[in-house]
């Protein structure tokens, strides 16, 4: 196991007493360092942005109001078990390229469960080869690693459960008017604050899955001066302008649990309830796209692959598995 900095261990301590004043001299004692080293650590922390309070008498306080991100500070909201790799980063390129560049070294350099998770990305990828828009400050963007025993073919509900995790981690941290379009964009008060991305390596041999990583992208706040004209329309933020604590921590830490308790113990069936029951686009009219051509309908139901049954407008119906939909307005 990767050794801890003498930072990293001082961080985690304060973090698991946030909001409660720890003495310099109870510190060094609990980690078997010396006063000096705490000090410094404790400088370096505020440097990075930390906000701690230091008070003659009582020490050292984490004041509630940080959100800054950390593998001690997501642990923390994982109770500290499920044997999670947790590796965090200030800017990336693409969380996803990093860990699939990881899983291709094998199992011990990355174990199922292994996460990799950055305050921004410069070269953040969406669906369909688009740019994904990862800005420093307000979001939150980390991938996982799975190592399923499953054909290509039987793992498209991977990305339904991360919607269904996304959603109901946003619900648990107190955020309401919560919903899914389909496939897998999560919506807060009707607008995107979420975007998905699983990327699989296949065997050519077996056909099977060898890997797949699972990339999440969260819009926690909303940028200074909003998102870019090309996505303005539609994007949204979590929490507005209304800076709160610890809420990239603990959305990283609610969805990877979410996620792995749908993953580890659910049915494909109460997935598939769990999924409706969020989902929003179900009665609705839609414009399916595909490729270049764009065909209008009404989504009509959701079977328990969470495959979308669609009614166009000459009477005839599809089952879509994958592909993209939009509302349409003239309803």
């Amino acid at each position: 196991m990767e050794k801890k900095s003498t930072k990293e261990t001082v961080v985690r301590y304060l973090e698991e007493n946030s909001g409660t004043p720890v003495s310099g001299s109870h510190i060094a004692e609990a980690l078997g360092i010396s006063r000096t080293a705490v000090w410094k650590a404790i400088n370096s922390l505020k440097a990075e942005g930390y906000m701690i309070d230091a008070s003659t008498g009582k020490g050292y306080t984490l004041r509630h109001e940080n959100d800054i991100v950390s593998e001690a500070g997501i642990m923390k909201y994982l109770g500290g078990s499920g044997g999670a790799k947790i590796i965090v980063r200030d800017s990336v390129t693409s969380t996803n390229d990093l860990l699939r560049e990881m899983a291709m070294k094998g199992e011990d350099e990355a174990p199922e469960g292994t996460m990799i998770v950055a305050a921004e990305q410069t070269k953040g990828k969406g669906r369909r080869g688009r740019n994904f828009f990862s800005p420093e400050g307000t979001g939150i963007y980390f991938s996982f690693l799975l190592r399923p025993n499953v054909e290509a073919a039987d793992a498209g509900m991977i990305t339904t459960m991360a919607a269904v995790a996304v959603a109901e981690a946003v619900k648990k941290y107190g955020v309401s008017d919560v919903g899914i379009k389909w496939v897998n964009d999560v919506y807060v008060g009707g607008r995107k604050v979420c975007g998905i991305l699983a990327e699989a390596t296949t065997s050519l041999e077996t056909g099977e899955i060898d890997s797949v990583v699972v990339g999440i992208g969260l819009n926690i706040y909303t940028p200074e001066g909003g998102f870019p004209d090309d996505i303005k329309d539609r994007a949204g933020s979590i929490l507005g302008t209304e800076r709160a604590d610890d809420a990239r921590n603990r959305l990283v830490a609610y969805t990877y649990e979410q996620f792995f308790d749908l993953y580890r113990n659910a049915s494909e069936k109460e997935i598939a309830e769990r999924y409706r029951s969020m989902c929003f686009v179900i009665g609705k009219k839609i414009t399916i796209i595909k490729g270049n051509e764009q065909r209008h309908g009404t989504a009509v139901s959701l079977d328990d692959r969470c495959h979308l049954l669609v009614r166009y407008e000459d009477g005839t119906e599809e089952s879509l598995f994958s592909g993209e939909i939009s509302l349409r307005m003239d309803q």
